[in-house]
């Protein structure tokens, strides 16, 4: 929320969603403060990085996240998604879809063995 800090307002929604998620007084203390702190105090963010840090810590996240099961990850993201504004009658049955669908991932069947033998999973997105 550094927009203030240039001289600019809150765009893309901000205005409208974040009231709705933090409140309006918080929204408001966000949006006028560009308070960082504040936004992953109460869990809005999950990481305040420096600025002259944040090329290096991208590019570890991005290292974390290619290095695991990607199906299991495109059907989390889409289910999410999804679910979001579902009821949890349809929200089950999409989970149940997707599980199904990783159960039978080579990915799954090496976490599986890497489990029982005790050492880290290397995933290769199938």
């Amino acid at each position: 929320m550094a927009f203030v800090k240039i001289g600019l307002m809150p765009d893309a929604g901000v205005t409208y969603f974040l009231p709705r998620v933090v409140g309006l007084g918080r929204a408001m203390q966000m949006s006028m403060l560009g308070d960082a702190e504040e936004a992953h105090r109460i869990g809005l963010i999950g990481k305040v990085i420096p600025d002259e840090s944040l090329e290096e810590e991208a590019a570890k996240l991005a290292e974390h996240l290619a290095a695991l099961p990607t199906a299991a990850l495109g059907r989390m993201k889409a289910s999410l998604h999804a679910n979001f504004g579902a009821d949890l009658e349809t929200a089950l049955e999409r989970e149940a879809e997707g599980q199904t669908f990783c159960g039978y991932t080579q990915d799954h069947k090496e976490g599986v063995a890497a489990f029982f033998e005790k050492r880290e999973a290397k995933f290769a997105g199938k």
